[in-house]
This record gives structure tokens, sequence and C-alpha cells, in this order.
């Protein structure tokens, strides 16, 4: 008879009987065994069980997703040697993914809870940004096509700030939130030392987008034509 005891000695009533021992936490544990036909009782035999708890450290990386398209990617780089059992992704409070990468994802904000095999947990928060699409022809024509300077996604950076720029380096237009709708640039000036009272010239004219959340700039060149 095996019996097993949940500290550094035989005391008391067995905590568990028999071969094996399973699922426990860290700790010192001893066994006795008694023979069957003779009854003779073992000296106690103890064994620490050390904790192999490691707190997960990681960081989440991102790839971001092109304007309203489900291409974005998230995912989770280990910093340590957590053995990881369990890796969830959350968007507005449900659960979408499992395992270390979220892939063909929409820009937005997540989640993900870590879980080890030991039972530390860890949770951390990320957003998937989205690539702005420019289109950078603009016509002064009255058609009603393509008649203005149209960013869009521009409206998921609300504190975007659009500079343009004529070929001399001149700014001929400046606007803060910039959202295609009230605020945009169809070829009329509002900036610089020579305001121009209908559109400005045919030609070449060069941007500059903060988008006002930290990262870099962008810098282009768009066309305005009859």
């Amino acid at each position: 008879l095996l019996q097993w005891y949940n500290s550094g000695a035989a005391v008391g009533s067995a905590d568990a009987t028999g071969e094996f021992y399973s699922n426990l936490d860290s700790g010192v544990y001893t066994l006795t065994a008694t023979g069957r036909v003779t009854k003779c009782r073992s000296n106690p035999v103890s064994v620490r069980i050390e904790s192999r708890q490691i707190y997960p450290m990681f960081e989440l990386l991102m790839q971001e997703a092109n304007c309203k398209l489900n291409d974005g990617y998230l995912t989770l780089a280990l910093k340590n040697d957590a053995q990881l059992d369990e890796v969830l992704w959350y968007k507005d409070g449900s659960m979408v993914r499992t395992g270390p990468n979220l892939d063909q994802a929409a820009a937005g904000n997540y989640q993900v809870t870590i879980k080890t095999a030991f039972g530390c947990e860890a949770e951390s928060a990320s957003k998937i940004i989205s690539k702005l699409n420019l289109f950078n022809g603009i016509s002064k024509s009255t058609d009603g096509l393509n008649n203005m300077f149209y960013i869009d996604c521009i409206e998921e950076y609300p504190n975007n700030q659009v500079q343009i720029f004529n070929r001399w380096g001149t700014k001929i237009y400046e606007g803060t939130g910039y959202d295609n709708a009230t605020v945009y640039f169809d070829g009329k000036s509002n900036a610089g030392i020579t305001l121009l009272p209908d559109n400005a010239p045919s030609g070449t004219y060069y941007y500059i987008i903060n988008k006002g959340d930290g990262s870099e700039k962008l810098v282009g060149y768009l066309e305005l034509v009859d």
C-alpha cells in the first residue's frame, strides 16, 4: 500500500493512496509503502516539487490592415520561457480567435488573454490600424467625378492634419480633422501668402499627412487637372 502525505512527514491520515499522485502544487510531499503480506511499513521518503510558474513576458506585433479590408495581423511574440497553454483573442468583448496569431483581421481594438501551462495568466490590448487609401487625382471639372482629394479611412484618425504645397514649396492648403465631407481639398487654396479666389492652377502638388497618432507622416504628390 502506497500512502501519500501533503507535508514533509508521514503524520495523520494519508492524503492519497496509489502508485501515482498527480496534479499537485509546488511543495513537499511524503510517501510510505506498507507490505500487503508482512504489513511492514517503510521509512518515509519526502520529495519537493519546485514551482515552475513563469509569468509570461511578451509583446504584440501588428501589421496594418488595408482600408476597409480584413487583412490586418497581430502576433504574440513571447520573450521568456513561459509554456503557453491557451491564447484567446477578443474584439468588443467577444472571442474571435485562439492561438498566437490573429490574421485576416479588420482594423480595430483587440484584447488578448494568455494562460500558461502552470496557471499564470496575463492580458494585453493592441490596435490594428488602417492604411490610408489615397486618390491623388483631382479634376476641376464640374461633372462630380474626382472633384476632391479623397483619402479613404482618414476618418479613423480624427486628430489628423493635411497640408498641400505647390512645386515651389508654398503651402496652399491646410486642414485639421480632414474627413472628406466637411474638411477636404478640392483645388481651392486656404493658406499661404497668396490666397487664390478660385481653383489653384493645374499641375503637380505635394501633400503631407499627419495622422495625429504618433506614426510617421505620409508624403506624396497629387495631380490637379482641368
